[in-house]
């Protein structure tokens, strides 16, 4: 497996962006106004390389790049974000919280393309290329 196939994460360059209370003032949280804790740095990914494949308990496995996932048809869901360690810092004015609109294509799609036979019972999502930065 090429490196330009994998996910990149780069421990060393943790990120965090904090929105404070006033701010959060909209039904739906505007992007620039998310919350973001990245403790292994944030994600670098080749979309060029990029690959979903749906397998296991199914009649037809497939693989779809990034074009082709992003062509189906998709919908988006309003739903509630918020860390799991919130409020981790009772004191200061900021929630880690955003009522953020998902987009994408449901699962349900994914696996009803598939196939998937009556003896399944679990979804198991797996990345198999994530690697941790080592300075490379």
């Amino acid at each position: 497996m090429s490196d330009a196939t994998r996910v990149v994460m780069d421990p060393s360059a943790t990120y965090r962006r904090l929105v404070p209370v006033d701010r959060l003032r909209s039904r739906v949280t505007p992007g620039d106004d998310v919350y973001v804790i990245a403790h292994m740095g944030i994600a670098r990914v080749d979309l060029a390389q990029w690959r979903l494949g749906v397998d296991g308990l199914v009649e037809r496995p497939f693989e779809l790049d990034y074009a082709a996932l992003t062509a189906l048809p998709a919908t988006d869901v309003t739903a509630v974000l918020e860390c799991f360690g919130n409020p981790v810092e009772p004191e200061v004015a900021t929630r880690r919280v955003g009522n953020v609109v998902w987009h994408g294509v449901p699962l349900r799609h994914l696996l009803e393309r598939a196939g998937v036979r009556p003896e399944a019972r679990y979804v198991c999502p797996r990345s198999s290329r994530t690697w941790w930065w080592r300075g490379r």
